[in-house]
């Protein structure tokens, strides 16, 4: 048993994770005389600082020992309490300071000094005074702003892992936050086990606490009079719930909100302010949003960025690089704190406001953009501010309506309608158009063009009844209007609600009307899609020499202008029609450039359905083993994104490929998996042109061979 000296007090509780933490900061601290620990109050820095400390022990000859500064209220008590520890004291006609350092001057030890950040100028200053005097002197320190003292190291102390949305409950043990959870649950519950049942709710309880050890371990508490599932649910209000801690930790330590509470007390005014209005962001921020929401007067002539990084370096905001650009955000549980602050302070409806203005700004400017060659660098800046763009819709419907703030949240939702198609956020997006149409605001115009979007939206789900009324009052009010733009908008989206009904000959007549107007107008877009779509009737009504003049045309504007999502849906067509016309080779090199564009763009619906054809494609060739990868991965993806028709034809052909590989009995089972889904989606825009140009008939003969 090693005997160093040191005064590490002994850990009642394990050490739960943390194993590369603990590898970098050891290999860190042998590199650096001064490390400092980071992170945002409750993220475990002391617990790693003292678990580090404990693993080092024999490398300091002199010993490790610990300074706990949260105690600490006058930074002149600092050198006091270091020296105590060493049991140095006051000399008579010398500073403590000079005697501290006499003391230490060829002394092999490891010094940590623990919470630092109320103290920080003075631990910043006897740090300095140590390293530069002791050379074998080594300092771990931890606090919510770094010392900022020469050559130190400072190590950004990360949450615990978390699971993701999806997971099954036999993997959710590799995470920490779990792992913690059920260590501390058991020990307050001994009948407490992680299993099928709770597995969901231990794996939400992780996420919405951000994977902050602090309040997952006041969380596990909690089970010895609620449910996985009841703690979940009463997580959107955290603090009320978190309020039971240590009895013998410093009362800040005690609960998550004494410990946040702490770090706010330490700002200046103005970084109290930011704080507070920072709350409104949701899934994070750019410092061009920050800027235009949350400044002001308030700030001066620096703007908000100095009290930004006040509380970047204070942890209460992390920074991430997103595309070669700095990204904010902060942890849910300190956001819902801050939010708190702003609705205290009366400034809510204001920065809120100001929020939803950003946002709808940022959407109409995408919106023409999406069809043009910048499409993907704008639906990907759309997708990551997805969070944001929800909290101003769900902001618009606030009630009582005020300043127009419905009219608004109208014409965010319109503008975000192409988004939301080639993002597979159709139904999402249809409610929220619906839900702003049924609050009555906005004028004439934007109520005609948000009924076409919201027909669109509800067309790709197959719910033409509802498209087809939509489609027909936004046509009313575009002709009522005398405006030819929107007339031509209404009438594109009743020809795209017939083309998937099968009502081939009023989808041919909406389409060539809208595609002569278009033209008459210079509306590239709407020409685009209409030769497209024309050519799709054609496809249907297997007329091919038709439909390949229309998608060649289609794809040589789509080429010239540099439309990526025009281009990949174009091309699927020409796979199709390849595929009709059994010509496998040159079907799989358009499927093949119309999958990897629409994965550019993002959209995962139309990934799937490559995936499920380009495998037909490979079995037509030969090659039965890359079919049954092809549609393993279309199964897979369509799970993920929860496209039950994508399972339903994946499972299809997967079915089909086992008969025809005479594996009765697995076919059979696939078979059954499909026949609950088979008849509904049977008719699905998704699988109506692919089911053209394969047929039914493949599956028709796996489901009578696995029968037989």
């Amino acid at each position: 048993m090693d005997t160093r000296p040191n005064n590490l007090p002994l850990q009642l509780s394990s050490f739960v994770g943390r194993e590369r933490e603990l590898g970098e900061v050891k290999h860190a601290l042998a590199s650096s005389r001064l490390v400092t620990l980071t992170g945002a109050g409750g993220s475990g820095k002391t617990r790693l600082a003292l678990q580090v400390a404990t693993d080092v022990l024999t490398t300091f000859a002199d010993g490790v020992w610990l300074v706990e500064c949260a105690p600490l209220a006058d930074p002149t008590l600092v050198p006091q309490a270091v020296a105590a520890v060493f049991g140095v004291h006051e000399q008579p006609g010398q500073l403590l300071l000079s005697t501290l350092l006499n003391a230490l001057n060829q002394q092999r030890v490891l010094l940590v000094l623990d919470n630092c950040e109320h103290l920080v100028e003075a631990c910043a200053a006897l740090t300095q005074a140590l390293l530069q005097t002791c050379p074998y002197l080594a300092i771990l320190a931890t606090s919510r702003e770094a010392l900022r003292v020469t050559g130190e190291l400072i190590w950004l102390v990360p949450s615990l892992s978390v699971p993701p949305s999806q997971v099954s409950a036999s993997d959710l043990t590799q995470y920490e936050s779990v792992q913690l959870f059920t260590e501390r649950a058991t020990s307050v519950q001994s009948r407490f086990a992680l299993g099928d049942q709770n597995a969901a709710a231990v794996a939400e309880i992780c996420r919405r606490l951000d994977g902050i050890p602090l309040a997952i371990e006041l969380a596990a508490a909690l089970v010895s009079a609620l449910s996985p599932d009841q703690i979940a649910v009463r997580l959107a209000d955290v603090f009320p719930l978190l309020t039971e801690g240590s009895r013998t930790a410093l009362p800040r330590q005690q609960t998550l909100r004494a410990t946040i509470e702490w770090s706010h007390r330490l700002l200046e005014e103005s970084e109290r302010v930011l704080f507070r209005r920072l709350s409104v962001f949701a899934g994070g921020w750019s410092l061009a949003a920050e800027e235009s929401v949350c400044g002001g007067e308030d700030f001066g002539a620096s703007g908000v960025l100095r009290p930004l990084i006040r509380l970047v370096n204070q942890s209460l905001v992390l920074t991430e690089e997103r595309d070669g650009e700095a990204r904010y955000r902060m942890l849910e549980t300190v956001r819902q704190y801050a939010h708190e602050q702003l609705v205290a302070s009366g400034e809510q409806d204001t920065v809120q406001d100001r929020h939803l203005d950003f946002f709808v700004h940022l959407a109409e400017e995408a919106e023409p953009l999406i069809q043009e060659s910048t499409a993907v660098s704008w639906l990907n800046r759309l997708e990551m501010e997805h969070d944001n763009l929800r909290a101003a819709l769900g902001w618009s419907c606030v009630t009582p309506d005020r300043v127009g703030r419905a009219e608004r949240g109208l014409r965010l939702a319109r503008a975000l309608g192409l988004f939301w198609a080639a993002h597979d956020y159709q139904r999402e997006g249809a409610a929220w158009l619906e839900q702003l149409l049924a609050r009555g605001s906005g004028g004439a115009p934007l109520r005609a063009h948000a009924l076409a979007a919201a027909s669109g939206l509800r067309a790709q789900l197959g719910e033409f009844a509802t498209s087809r009324s939509q489609a027909e009052e936004s046509l009313t009010i575009f002709r009522a209007l005398n405006d030819p733009a929107g007339t031509n908008v209404a009438l594109f989206m009743l020809g795209f609600t017939a083309l998937w009904q099968g009502e081939y000959a009023s989808a041919r007549q909406f389409l060539e009307e809208t595609f002569e107007a278009g033209r008459a107008i210079g509306d590239q877009l709407y020409v685009r899609f209409r030769l497209h779509y024309l050519g799709d009737v054609a496809f249907l009504q297997r007329d091919f020499p038709a439909a390949r003049s229309l998608y060649e045309e289609s794809f040589s504007l789509c080429k010239t202008e540099g439309a990526k999502w025009g281009t990949a849906q174009v091309t699927n067509g020409l796979g199709d029609l390849a595929l009709g016309e059994k010509d496998y080779a040159t079907a799989e090199a358009w499927y093949a450039e119309s999958l990897a564009l629409h994965r550019e763009v993002g959209s995962g619906s139309d990934a799937v359905r490559l995936l499920n054809v380009l495998g037909y494609v490979a079995r037509q060739q030969g090659n039965p083993g890359r079919a049954a990868d092809l549609h393993q991965e279309s199964l897979s993806l369509a799970i993920k994104i929860g496209l039950n028709e994508g399972i339903c034809r994946a499972l299809e052909m997967l079915a089909t490929l086992a008969a025809e590989q005479g594996q009765a009995e697995c076919a059979a089972r696939l078979c059954g998996a499909v026949e609950a889904l088979f008849i509904a989606q049977l008719e699905s825009p998704f699988t109506k042109r692919e089911r053209e140009a394969i047929g039914t008939e493949p599956y028709e003969r796996a489901v009578a061979a696995a029968r037989a």
